[in-house]
């Protein structure tokens, strides 16, 4: 029950660095970076999150037998790409990191669903072991999703990933983090048989 304070403003990065980093806890927990603040200076605005599962969460979600054979299975939900007279109105950005203790390389998928069901599913290519990627969601769907409240479900069927999403409002000059879950992050702790 201890914690800590991880200032990356402080590290020796370039500037141009864009990227994820972890930190190892133990024992056993089901949070790998606890939290998480990002700011846009030139807004005024900040945001600030928690990220999960940690890995031994994650193998715990994987045995799920609902699950089927993905090793990652993964939802946000609030996300919508809107323009109106030319100008980007609201974005996504959309990180995919790779915690897989394999080292193995992911090749997602992510799913967009809007109310009447799976709008697009589009490739995202290669995600390296233990690295980070980032996508503008707007620039993945151009043109094939309309401006409606989405849930994004990122699925991969070796790798053992982690989806965080960046909620850009252009209008408000604001922004929101999603930490996403996994479908079946709560499969263990609560049941889902009906009781009396």
């Amino acid at each position: 029950m201890q914690s800590c304070t991880f200032a990356a403003a402080d590290l020796a990065l370039p500037k141009t660095f864009s990227g994820g980093m972890s930190l190892a806890v133990a024992p056993t927990t089901n949070h790998t970076l606890m939290k998480v603040e990002l700011r846009v200076k030139e807004w005024g605005a900040h945001a600030f999150t928690h990220f999960r599962p940690g890995l031994q969460a994650a193998r715990g979600y994987q045995a799920s037998t609902p699950r089927g054979d993905l090793a990652t299975d993964y939802i946000a939900c609030g996300a919508r790409v809107e323009r109106a007279s030319g100008k980007q109105v609201r974005d996504e950005i959309v990180a995919v990191i790779n915690i897989d203790d394999k080292a193995l390389t992911g090749h997602p998928a992510l799913e967009v669903f809007a109310a009447g069901g799976l709008v697009t599913k589009i490739d995202l290519g290669e995600v390296p072991p233990f690295a980070t990627r980032h996508y503008l969601l707007s620039e993945l769907a151009s043109g094939r999703i309309g401006p409606h409240d989405l849930t994004l479900r990122l699925v991969d069927e070796r790798t053992t990933l982690l989806m965080s999403v960046v909620h850009l409002d252009y209008v408000r000059r604001d922004l929101s983090l999603d930490h996403g879950s996994d479908r079946f992050s709560t499969f263990n702790d609560f049941g889902c048989a009906a009781s009396a």
